[in-house]
């Protein structure tokens, strides 16, 4: 895999504070948030990301660009991104990433792999953002093997600061030819998968193939659209932390919590609790409202391979997640997340106290609580040449919006 610096596009910190205008990711921004990221600041990520349309996106980005609020770095660089955070309580945390641009290739085993699925509809959106902006707003965020920038020392900050949640945000530029050749060699020899950012990895790819398209015979292959913006992490980081996103489902077409508890006791020990408690292996919590809280712990006897008719490496299949979508949600209940047609059915929440608000609201019909994926599956996974569902990671913290861009 082929990596190139860049000269990234930042924020004149003379005009703004970085503080009111770098956000969250698009997909991580819910209702309340969009709306103060909006009063923030006119200058704000959360209008071109988030925009009422793709067109207003492109003259908002083009207006800040000419008005001098973006301006472009006068040298290619590579970007070191660091976070520092504390988790859990009283725990502190550094995770380093650097951010170039990444040569666009197909989903291969042995070059880049995903870990989800994708939604056809924000693969769309995404794309269409691209197209009409020229630029990547955001960073995709990648995983490798050696592929670690912790060992350099830290280099004169343009930005250095920290958000509402507690996470300081630092980011340097590199312009050491030795630095960058020694990275690029060794994420030539590293196998990448995507940490986050799916959707707009495979928008990238789809624009490539639109573009690639209209070149037709002039076609050379160095095209700015062969390569996407992406920020790199080393899969042996201490700083790496993964969260769990629970499902709510919004309706269950008329099954009632007699009838699902029933049908659940054939492939699980049902065990009524006073409150949410997951911590063993192949356990998922449910939440029918009304504080009735159960555990759901697969039992031992059970073959998923037999119940479901399929066959498929085992790391796979109990994954706690592949339980619960393919086992519960599919085989009991009915609903194929697979399918475009039933995307919406499911909603995928970080927070559990919400997936319980929901639900007692009446917002949702019921919630399932999972664990976290530990980082050893996810490579073990990874390693298998296959893919999770949807939402079956949630890296902490989030590579923020806003740092630097760059135009195609």
């Amino acid at each position: 895999m082929k990596i190139l610096p860049f000269k990234g596009i930042l924020f004149d910190r003379t005009k703004v504070d970085e503080k009111d205008v770098i956000t969250l990711p698009y997909d991580k921004i819910l209702v309340d948030q969009k709306r103060l990221y909006q009063e923030r600041s006119p200058y704000n990520m959360v209008h071109l990301v988030l925009a009422e349309s793709h067109g207003q996106a492109a003259r908002l980005f083009r207006r800040w660009r000419d008005t001098g609020i973006l301006k472009e770095d006068p040298a290619p660089a590579i970007y070191v991104y660091e976070q520092e955070y504390e988790y859990p309580r009283g725990i502190n945390n550094i995770r380093r990433a650097f951010i170039a641009l990444l040569e666009l290739q197909p989903f291969n085993k042995d070059r880049v792999m995903p870990h989800e699925r994708t939604f056809s509809k924000v693969v769309d959106d995404r794309m269409n953002l691209l197209a009409n902006c020229g630029a990547n707003l955001e960073q995709i965020f990648v995983l490798g093997d050696g592929i670690g920038v912790d060992h350099w020392p830290p280099e004169k900050m343009i930005i250095d600061f920290r958000d509402e949640f507690g996470i300081r945000h630092k980011l340097w530029p590199v312009t050491d030819p030795r630095k960058i050749s020694d990275l690029q060699r060794r994420v030539h020899k590293s196998r990448l998968f995507i940490a986050d950012g799916h959707h707009r990895y495979t928008a990238a790819l789809n624009y490539k193939e639109t573009q690639k398209k209209k070149k037709g015979d002039v076609y050379t292959g160095n095209e700015e659209f062969n390569y996407r913006m992406t920020a790199f992490v080393d899969l042996q980081s201490n700083g790496l932390t993964i969260l769990p996103t629970h499902r709510v489902v919004k309706n269950a077409e008329g099954l009632t919590d007699t009838v699902l508890l029933a049908q659940l006791k054939k492939y699980f020990t049902v065990i009524k609790t006073e409150s949410m408690n997951k911590e063993k292996s192949h356990t998922i919590g449910m939440y029918l409202g009304a504080g009735k809280y159960y555990d759901l712990i697969l039992k031992d006897d059970i073959s998923m391979e037999q119940v479901l008719g399929v066959s498929r490496p085992r790391a796979w299949l109990y994954l706690d997640v592949n339980i619960l979508h393919l086992l519960i949600l599919k085989h009991i209940i009915g609903i194929d997340t697979h399918n475009a047609r039933e995307e919406d059915k499911v909603a995928y929440i970080r927070e559990e106290e919400e997936t319980k608000k929901m639900v007692d609201k009446k917002d949702a019909r019921m919630a399932f609580i999972l664990n976290p994926t530990p980082i050893e599956q996810v490579k073990e996974i990874v390693s298998l040449a296959e893919v999770m569902p949807q939402k079956s990671t949630d890296f902490y913290p989030k590579m923020h919006s806003g740092l630097v861009m760059r135009v195609l």
